[in-house]
Formats: structure tokens, sequence, C-alpha cells
């Protein structure tokens, strides 16, 4: 089902209807959430979203599996905090790599659009962080797994949304989950949106305490272009 309604970089003005504010609100057959909208938030206002509607409102959560958050708590605190926040670190980082999976929707984005990911895990813990990186070349993997990297090289990171499954975008420099928000997280080192022609890959990544982040899991490089 629709979930994320992109109508950004459309040249469109005014403001977003209540009828389709509703739909943020409203439930699936098989509940799997109402509707996130994304638009150009200098030329579009939006009653019903948050954060110049790169992720609005959804119902809360309804049980296991992806489904819907809210983020209309004024007190959840989105990525691009400051990035000495503290985040979660473990004694020694899993060699079990099958366990943790993470992907994107698609191998190029147009520039300023929200990047959509999913991620798996067998045991969710909250030392599991997602995080981006900026790669060499998009037509070879970067980030191997099991490779360490310090964590100033990550661009943006949050903490897993907890779950066997999560999914959610990367835009505005923040990171979203649809079915739960992040506990805490930093980077924004870069400044959104990501440049042209350049590439990027999502890692599910665990880090010790001097800092060193282990990559446990990568998504293929996508690319960000003026047209893909």
């Amino acid at each position: 089902s629709l979930w994320l309604l992109r109508l950004e970089g459309n040249m469109l003005g005014g403001s977003v209807p209540q009828k389709l504010c509703n739909l943020t609100n409203a439930n699936t057959e098989d509940e799997s959430g109402g509707l996130a909208i994304s638009v150009d938030c200098e030329e579009v206002t939006c009653s019903c979203c948050l954060d110049c509607c790169f992720y609005c409102g959804l119902e809360p959560s309804k049980g296991d599996g992806v489904t819907e958050t809210s983020v209309q708590d004024e007190n959840i605190v989105p990525s691009s905090s400051p990035t000495d926040v503290s985040f979660p670190v473990v004694d020694s980082a899993s060699s079990n790599f099958s366990c943790y999976t993470v992907t994107t929707g698609f191998s190029c984005y147009s520039t300023n659009y929200a990047i959509d990911f999913a991620t798996t895990s067998c045991s969710p813990s909250e030392s599991d962080l997602v995080a981006v990186f900026q790669t060499d070349d998009v037509s070879a993997s970067f980030l191997s797994l099991g490779s360490t990297w310090p964590m100033p090289d990550t661009l943006y990171w949050a903490t897993s949304c907890g779950l066997d499954e999560c999914d959610g975008v990367v835009a505005d420099s923040k990171i979203y989950y649809r079915n739960g928000f992040p506990d805490k997280s930093g980077g924004g080192i870069l400044p959104w949106p990501f440049g042209n022609d350049e590439s990027y890959q999502l890692a599910v990544i665990q880090v010790d305490g001097s800092g060193t982040a282990t990559v446990v899991a990568a998504s293929e490089p996508f690319i960000v272009a003026a047209q893909c």
C-alpha cells in the first residue's frame, strides 16, 4: 500500500487539502498505516505534516513487524542532532553478518528526494545503528562487511527502530522510521540535499567504546543525480 507520497520538486504551491491530510491518519485493511507526505516547504503549507513534511504524522504502531509510527510527539527529536550525541556501544561487534540486512528502494535518487530504506535483524538491539556513508564508486561496494570506520566518517546515523523489520527514509539531514523513532541520532556533516552525481551507501553498524564503527550490513551503492 502507498505510505509515502512525494510532492516535492514539481513547482506546486499553496496548501495541502484537508482531505489529503485525513489520509495521514487512515487505517488500511492490513493495518500498515496512514500516508506520509513530502512537499517543498518554502512553497507548500501542510497542517498535518511535521518538519517540512519530509515525514508526516502517522498513527501509532499497532503491533509487530512493519507498522506505522507517530511523529506528533514534540519530545521526539529526529536525526541531525550534534555529532557529540552519545551512542550505545558494544564490547565487540557481531560477526554474524547474515543476521542483518539493509536495502534501499532504488539505485538512483533525484536530488532532494527522500531515500527510502529497509532493515532486518534477527536480534534487534539499541546498539544497532543505521548510518549513511559517501562512497567512491557507485559501481562497487565501498563498505565491506566487518570493515571498521571512525564515527566521524558517517554522514548521518540513528539508533535502530528496535524491531525485526524497520523501514523509513533519509531526508532533510535526518533519518526517520515508519515503525519507530531513533532514541539517539547524530551526524549531519553533509548539507541536505546530497550533491549531484555522488554515490552513497547505507549500513548497519555497531560501535565500540573507542568510537570505531564496524559494518555488519551494507546496502548496494546508490547515486544521487539531477535526473535519474
